[in-house]
């Protein structure tokens, strides 16, 4: 990696392009498509919704930023379907970071596994220490000024064909 290109244990404000209103309508839709209830849970709720706006344009290191989202996930601000509302953010995020194919495909689905917690810590420390690598050349994309998601592409989105 070369020393114009950030690394990823730079500090930047991942989060600012999602507002709190953002999580819930992410909640909301995921909640109609699935036929669940969208409803805000009388015990995370509030406490989410806090931590979010304190810390949305906070810069913090892409595994901090991952670490967050697990957070507020664990904390359950919603009734119904909250690994899918933060691990859609994750994701989102994941796409600020230039790798190849291959290693966004990875990327993507580690920090899903990170958000929704079923990665291991040290599998989570060998991660981010493999991306650091020279080897796999991260350049980070400048901050997306909208804050939806885009469609899947039907090329980027698909694996490696076997």
């Amino acid at each position: 990696m070369s020393q114009k290109d950030p690394s990823i244990l730079e500090k930047r404000a991942w989060l600012a392009p999602f507002s709190w209103e953002f999580i819930e309508t992410i909640n909301q839709i995921a909640c109609q498509n699935g036929g669940y209830l969208h409803k805000a849970s009388s015990d995370g709720f509030e406490e989410t919704k806090s931590l979010w706006l304190q810390n949305q344009h906070k810069e913090m290191t892409f595994p901090e930023t991952m670490d967050f989202l697990f957070s507020c996930h664990r904390k359950a601000p919603f009734c119904f379907l909250n690994g899918n509302t933060f691990v859609g953010i994750a994701r989102k995020i994941t796409e600020s970071v230039h790798l190849n194919a291959v290693n966004s495909h990875i990327l993507r689905s580690i920090c899903g596994h990170i958000v929704a917690g079923t990665v291991k810590a040290d599998e989570r420390e060998r991660l981010f220490k493999m991306l650091n690598t020279e080897e796999l050349s991260i350049k980070l994309r400048k901050p997306s000024s909208t804050i939806l998601p885009s469609p899947p592409s039907p090329d980027r989105d698909r694996g490696p064909r076997i």
